[in-house]
């Protein structure tokens, strides 16, 4: 697993090993010590996704969209946008950044 670091919290481990570089007081592999010294932040991967607009099953009322990622059906009043006004994320935990199948014609 990726572990990830703030970049103002490397920067400033480089820092001080910069500023001590000169005086010969800084032991060999102090750098990378001090850098493996920050504690990993707590991310997760995101996922981006869209729903895709059925004309197989909807009618007047609902229209029906499937998710790009998982492929998961959902029914959204006509009208609605499902990304914006139902459901900006996917129960499989994708985030829904746009919509296909109406504009575009997909």
């Amino acid at each position: 697993m990726k572990e990830h670091i703030e970049r103002e919290a490397a920067v400033k481990a480089v820092e001080i090993v910069d500023f001590y570089k000169g005086s010969g007081i800084v032991p060999s592999g102090y750098a990378s010590d001090a850098i493996r010294a920050i504690p990993a932040a707590d991310v997760r991967e995101v996922v981006k996704a869209h729903w895709i607009k059925s004309d197989l099953f909807g009618d007047m009322m609902v229209s029906v969209y499937t998710c790009s990622n998982c492929n998961r059906v959902i029914r959204v009043p006509s009208g609605l946008n499902p990304a914006k006004d139902i459901a900006p994320f996917c129960h499989c935990g994708a985030e829904m950044t746009e919509m296909r199948g109406e504009a575009d014609g997909n």
